[in-house]
């Protein structure tokens, strides 16, 4: 069992032309905000005029299946459940359910990849893999387990909890 498989969540199943798993990891994570800029844009993107091409896109990441083959398998008889389905992992994979979180923007809305990579794999120690495989939920358990620690068990003020205000 590897770091990222220890905080577990709820998974959330789709149907399309199978039942397939999806689920929000920082790869799905960095897959939707190079499409849409942030990860934020992608869900909105969904609820919008595009939202067959952004349902498509998102849910070829987050149940890595082709995207040529998911596109055709999406219609006005299931765009809403698929919506719906998306929202739930949203909700099961991220802190409190927001795709886009204080602790690792830059300020533009978009992640600090190389920071958040950095930690995760230097103070942290998950390989790049399981890094790739977590979800924002895990990953946000084991910065506030790392910083506890380093906080010698004394409860951090939100704000002396972010990542990069952290001491090394």
């Amino acid at each position: 069992m590897t770091k990222a498989d220890t905080v577990k969540t709820r998974r959330v199943y789709v149907n399309l032309d199978k039942t397939y798993e999806i689920a929000f990891t920082m790869r799905v994570l960095f897959e939707i905000e190079n499409k849409f800029e942030t990860a934020s844009r992608g869900l909105q993107e969904l609820f919008g005029e595009r939202d067959v091409d952004a349902a498509a896109f998102i849910l070829s990441a987050a149940a890595g299946i082709p995207l040529r083959q998911v596109k055709p398998l999406i219609c006005a008889d299931n765009i809403s459940d698929l919506k719906t389905r998306v929202l739930e992992a949203v909700i099961c994979d991220f802190p409190d359910g927001e795709p886009d979180g204080e602790r690792a923007e830059r300020g533009d809305g978009k992640i600090d990849w190389d920071f958040l990579l950095y930690f995760t794999r230097v103070k942290l120690r998950f390989s790049e893999r399981e890094f790739w495989r977590a979800t924002p939920r895990a990953l946000s358990k084991y910065i506030a387990l790392y910083a506890q620690g380093i906080s010698g068990g004394a409860e951090l003020s939100p704000q002396t909890a972010f990542i990069d205000e952290l001491d090394f």
